[in-house]
Parts: C-alpha cells; structure tokens; sequence
C-alpha cells in the first residue's frame, strides 16, 4: 500500500494520505477500532462484510475537490458507515451513486463494485 503515490505510514498498522484525512488500518492491527463503528466524525469502507477486514477512513468530505478514492483499500468495499453526527455520504461506481448512507448508519453487506465515496452536510 506504500507504493500508492503519498502514502505515509503512521504507525505499525495504518497508512496516511493527505495529512491523515484518510487512514487505512490494517486488520488485526493494534490500532484496530471496535468492529462495527467508524470514528465519531469519520466515513469508513471495510474489505469485508459486517464491518471486518481491512478498514480506510476519512475524515475531509473531498480531498481535492473530488470523491475520495477507494483504491488504497485495494479490494472492492464490503461493507461502508458514515460515523458522521449529519449529513450523508454517497458510495460511487464512477459517477453513478449506489449508496445514500445517512449520518450515523451503515450498510454491512454491498457486493456492487465501488470507486469513491463522499459526503455532503
């Protein structure tokens, strides 16, 4: 995960980009945070269904002025939460919107295939 351009590790278990507004935690990783939540504030993407597996999440609503990627999870999004207290993040294959995820909620199980994810207030 290194090898994608900017990426910075932070610690044993995670890779930062963009100053730390998107953090991948390795699974199993001592860092690891309780499965099923995303950080107060953060919109998360899981490799795994129910909320397992490798975890990236992001606390910026763009980086750049686009959806953030989610490439460096490096296998298609299996589950997704928006931690938000408001607002709603928006789960993309390209430009075609898959998921409307309101503010504090989830989707545990998503086999379509994911590229981005962003949120609105």
């Amino acid at each position: 995960m290194l090898a994608m351009p900017g990426g910075v590790q932070i610690d044993d278990d995670s890779i930062a980009w963009d100053g730390g507004a998107v953090v991948l935690t390795l699974e199993g990783g001592s860092n690891q945070q309780s499965i099923g939540t995303c950080s107060t504030g953060s919109y998360c993407a899981w490799s795994g269904a129910s909320y397992t597996g490798n975890k990236l999440s992001f606390t910026a609503c763009s980086i750049g002025g686009t959806a953030s990627s989610l490439a460096p999870l490096g296998t298609n999004a299996h589950s997704l939460a928006n931690a938000r207290t408001s607002g709603t993040v928006q789960a993309k294959n390209g430009a075609t919107v898959v998921w409307n995820i309101g503010a504090n909620s989830g989707v545990p199980s998503n086999a379509a295939t994911l590229t981005s994810m962003v949120c609105f207030s």
